[in-house]
């Protein structure tokens, strides 16, 4: 079982995270060398850490963990931060579609249908997948 190739999610789905891990660091820069009420500074500092956290740190891990291997004879597509993992083998696909608006239809005989939203292309990859699996 060899691997043919590993797909990813369009990367503008980090375009918030990134701007606003800019933002806060400019927050940041802008205050750090000023004397500032001591409650004042605890909040702000405790603020910046909760937020990039909860809204850089997470997406972007959430991102990174998202991908579709295809492999010779199966599929594995693995999301999220936790990495909810589904392997697909080729002779269960009933019928592959791709469109801009439902994204990465794959259609498993049995299970539910495997959806992948936010990749780019998804009319050619389907394209590609069909080819796969004949």
């Amino acid at each position: 079982m060899q691997k043919i190739e590993r797909l990813r999610p369009r990367l503008v789905r980090l375009w918030w995270p990134t701007l606003l891990l800019g933002i806060s660091s400019a927050v940041y820069g802008f205050f750090v060398g000023k004397q500032l009420d001591p409650n004042f500074a605890t909040t702000l500092y405790l603020g910046l850490v909760v937020a990039l956290f909860f809204l850089w740190l997470l997406p972007t891990l959430s991102y990174l963990g998202t991908f579709l291997d295809i492999y010779e004879d199966q599929l594995v597509a693995r999301k999220g931060v936790f990495g909810i993992k589904r392997v697909v083998a080729f002779n269960h696909i009933e019928d592959i579609a791709g469109s801009v608006a439902r994204g990465l239809v794959i259609n498993v005989k049995v299970e539910k249908p495997l959806v992948l939203k936010g990749y780019p292309k998804p009319k050619a990859i389907a394209a590609k997948l069909i080819a796969l699996a004949k």
